[in-house]
């Protein structure tokens, strides 16, 4: 297998790329008006010499001042490299970037190198490499100003510099300089050795232009085989909105960060008379989105004061990340309003003729379908794909030159591992590479591959990479002795994961952090923080950043360097503290042991819902994998749903988890109903007849039960029953009453629903594949489309029904049934594409948000009063049928 070559590392190497500004370095841009020009030729004229030697020193004065802050053993590894004898070059240097200029290299490698020399140990290299990137720009500037007297040359020149990034124009430079350093030198928070711009590359993407209406149609596609090529063409004939969707881990943020280049790049090549002003925002930096949207943004960037900053401007504003947002109100409501602002924004700025304001959105494919009722105005629409063997075949060609792997990585590799159904997702070819070349990775792989059958999960790849980093980085850090083993270690960062969703949030500063797990630790069970002061708990969460695969540090923040890699996490903690509180469960003493858990299972969901696109995945690796452990958790979750369904605890332990009693309990609710169904699905059908003698899970035990969780749902949002697919595949509901009920495109194969009353309820696009309809009242339901193939209609009322497009074949029917005209038991339809057709109209739109309003301060009131908050929506549902 493949080994790194004892050799030093080399530059990017010059590469065939299939999109050409890709290859081409990334270069700031440059901001020198002149009368900055001139000051700068008069001051370098008579100072130039002190000036390169001051910046000398200070650069080497910094460098020894991250090593004094540096704890170890080691004594040699508190002294400073010696400079060079060579001039400093001043082209080079930039004053909002100082960790770019090749001085800073030197310093940081030679310090390396001296270290791994002295210790013995690569990761001790890599771990002072990290400390001394953390603490390298901060101490620059406060060595500076320390010490100005000292430093007066290198001070004068840094201040004349910065001088010309005082103006809004200068600002915006400063800003797009920022992106495009990160992008050309940061270190990959995934792999230090490299950066964005040394790995990228370019991935395809199916497209939809703005008059396709049906975007959710495969076959109204136009596939794009370049997609930054794509995006500059539609930025150049197109003013209408980018929206840019993918899986996790698919290149979105990465693309748009490229894309920042690729448009700095083309300008400076073609000499555009008129420069770009390229934004660029992270959702998940945004705060809180329930403002006015300009006031949002200049938060970030303060230049942009109002909308007279885009007038007469071409201005691209970037929007990465939709799913990554943080949550205030416990819903999507603000960001939906935040994002449909901008699309109004940007199409009055684009009625004048002087200016161009293009947005460029990126999102998780399923959440941008969530929210597409935001997008106002008619856009464009990117799905980032899988990457192809050729594209997967380029990245391994540029990460062995790079890492000087020999013999070069090939796909085959990963396909002897069984990893060849993930490594067309960038993230995890980047983590299983480093693995195939490490030793104890590669073991780890061998052991997966010996074990496994056929392909590998995500989730178990996720668990596979945290044991990796445990042995790689852990066992080798000074403060290892705080988590001793592996099980400790996994748990800290299963907390924190655990603290970042409860929180709604993709960060959280530390002291918000620490807080969190103080406050709950008699839940979490973290014994390594019990008793310690905040000062020991920080040092303790930086040391375990710096071992994993953290992000933020140097803001004082903690976020994983993927999403995905924080949701696997949280997972893993919900399971671990599912056991816990369900611990003493008894089925005996069922009313004692429901209040038991009731605490801490609304302090688990109550304040954040499981989340479909984020979670779904992982959670059904997880029940896979520890089935019998997951089995156990089945009779207690039951019992618990079926108590919270007539709110028994709202009163005494929702109010605690947020201001709506109503969504709190929703969202309880709602997560119980899924981990209940991913169990129940993993027993196989002679198990079930075991649980359930009847056949069917029953979890709604009286007849309008089941209805009042779909009308409680429905208050809580547009939809918000059909976005959590539920899985009812073999429930029972006989003798339901479902009347008016939207069941469109609900998972209802093999479904009891014997007797149940169905009466103009919503069924299109619903899959009742083998499902026991017998005696059902279906009178005005409508069907169309949906999938009956194998039905047990015998009996059932279809009068009325519209069963247009709705697949019968092998169903049972009475022999005199009359269906409508056209209608057959041998129809079939095509299903690739199911989903919703019927188009919200804005005026619809508004009316359900008003309508939704009023349910929240309902809700509010609520706190207060001794209700049955179930009854009271039951009460009441035709009328919000209606309205919803």
């Amino acid at each position: 297998m493949a080994r790194p070559a004892p050799k030093s590392k080399a530059r990017r190497p010059s590469l065939k790329d299939p999109e050409w500004w890709t290859s081409i370095a990334v270069d700031l841009l440059d901001f020198k008006p002149a009368s900055l020009a001139k000051n700068l030729s008069k001051l370098l004229k008579t100072d130039r010499p002190d000036i390169e030697k001051t910046l000398t020193r200070l650069y080497t004065d910094t460098f020894a001042a991250c090593l004094r802050q540096w704890e170890t053993d080691t004594t040699a590894a508190t002294k400073a490299p010696k400079p060079t004898a060579k001039a400093f070059d001043l082209g080079a240097f930039h004053p909002h970037f100082p960790m770019r200029h090749p001085f800073f290299s030197d310093l940081l490698n030679r310090a390396r190198q001296h270290m791994v020399k002295t210790s013995g140990n690569e990761a001790t290299g890599q771990q002072i490499e990290d400390h001394i990137r953390f603490e390298f720009g901060r101490f620059f500037n406060l060595t500076r100003m320390a010490n100005s007297q000292t430093y007066a040359a290198a001070n004068a020149y840094i201040d004349l510099i910065r001088s010309g990034y005082d103006t809004p124009e200068g600002q915006v430079i400063a800003h797009t300089n920022t992106v495009l350093n990160a992008l050309a030198h940061d270190p990959l928070p995934i792999d230090p050795d490299l950066t964005l711009w040394d790995l990228y590359v370019t991935p395809t993407a199916r497209y939809w232009d703005t008059g396709t209406l049906d975007k959710a149609n495969a076959q109204e596609a136009e596939t794009v085989e370049y997609l930054i090529a794509s995006l500059l063409k539609t930025l150049g004939n197109s003013t209408a909105p980018i929206i840019i969707h993918g899986q996790p881990g698919h290149g979105k943020s990465s693309s748009v960060r490229m894309l920042t280049h690729a448009i700095v790049t083309q300008e400076r090549r073609t000499r555009a008379p008129q420069r770009t002003q390229v934004l660029f925002y992270e959702f998940k930096e945004l705060g809180r989105l329930d403002r006015n949207e300009l006031q949002i943004l200049a938060e970030r960037t303060p230049f942009l004061r109002d909308v007279n900053f885009f007038h007469g401007q071409r201005t691209v504003l970037i929007l990465d990340g939709m799913d990554e947002r943080q949550i205030t109100d416990g819903s999507d409501i603000a960001l939906k309003e935040f994002v449909r602002h901008l699309f109004t924004l940007a199409d009055h700025r684009n009625r004048r003729d002087d200016t161009r304001l293009n947005l460029v959105f990126t999102g998780h494919s399923q959440f941008v379908r969530h929210v597409q009722s935001a997008f106002s105005t008619a856009y464009h629409l990117y799905e980032i794909q899988n990457f192809t063997s050729g594209q997967i075949e380029s990245w391994l060609q540029k990460y062995c030159v790079l890492k000087q792997v020999s013999p070069a990585l090939t796909a085959k590799d990963f396909e002897a591992k069984h990893l060849n159904d993930l490594i067309s997702q960038p993230i995890l070819l980047t983590i299983t590479a480093m693995m195939l070349v490490d030793a104890q990775g590669q073991a780890l792989l061998n052991n997966l591959s010996a074990e496994s059958e056929g392909a590998i999960s995500r989730g178990v790849i996720y668990r596979t990479i945290i044991t990796w980093t445990y042995l790689k980085k852990w066992q080798h850090h000074p403060s290892r002795e705080a988590l001793p083993d592996e099980s400790a270690y996994t748990h800290f960062l299963r907390m924190i994961a655990f603290v970042l969703f409860r929180e709604g949030q993709e960060s959280v500063k530390t002291s918000t952090l620490i807080e969190a797990l103080k406050a709950n630790n008699e839940l979490y069970d973290l014994e390594v923080i019990r008793n310690k002061d905040d000062e020991t708990i920080k040092d303790l969460c930086c040391h375990v950043a710096v071992s994993f695969f953290f992000k933020g540090l140097e803001d004082n923040v903690f976020a994983f360097i993927h999403k995905s890699i924080k949701d696997y996490l949280t997972v893993e903690a919900w399971f671990v503290l599912l056991q816990d509180i369900t611990g003493t469960f008894d089925a005996r003493r069922l009313d004692r042991s429901c209040e038991a858990m009731a605490g801490d299972l609304y302090f688990l969901f109550g304040h954040q819902a499981i989340v479909l696109e984020d979670h779904l995945e992982f959670l059904e690796d997880l029940i896979a994998v520890r089935k019998d452990e997951a089995r156990r958790l089945f009779a207690p979750l039951t019992a618990l749903f079926k108590a919270v369904q007539n709110h028994q605890y709202l009163l005494k332990h929702g109010g605690a988890q947020g201001p709506n009693p109503v969504l709190t309990e929703v969202n309880l609710l709602t997560s119980l109903l899924h981990l209940l169904t991913m169990i129940l699905h993993g027993y196989s059908d002679e198990e079930q007849q075991v649980i359930f003698p009847d056949g069917y899970p029953k979890f709604f035990d009286e007849s309008d039960d089941f209805h009042r969780f779909i009308s409680l749902l429905q208050t809580t949002g547009i939809d918000r029953f059909y976005n959590e697919r539920f899985d009812f595949r073999h429930f029972d509901f006989s003798d339901a009453n479902l009347a008016g009920a939207d069941l469109g495109d609900v998972n209802l194969a093999g479904a009891n629903l014997q007797g149940a009353n169905l009466r103009l309820a919503n069924l299109q696009w619903a899959d009742l594949e083998g499902a026991d309809l017998e005696g059902a009242d279906l009178e005005g339901a409508n069907l169309q489309d949906a999938y009956l193939e194998g039905a047990n209609l015998r009996l059932a009322n279809l009068l009325q029904a519209y069963l247009a497009g709705a697949n019968l074949q092998g169903a049972e029917l009475d022999e005199d049934v009359q269906l409508p005209e056209g209608i057959g038991d041998t129809m079939s339809i095509d299903r690739t594409n199911s989903g919703k057709t019927q188009l919200i109209t804005p005026d619809d739109l508004k009316q359900r948000l008003e309508w939704m309003a009023q349910i929240q301060s309902f809700g509010r009131r609520l706190a207060d009063r001794q209700v049955r908050l179930g009854d009271l929506i039951l009460e009441g549902r035709e009328e919000l049928e209606e309205r919803a």
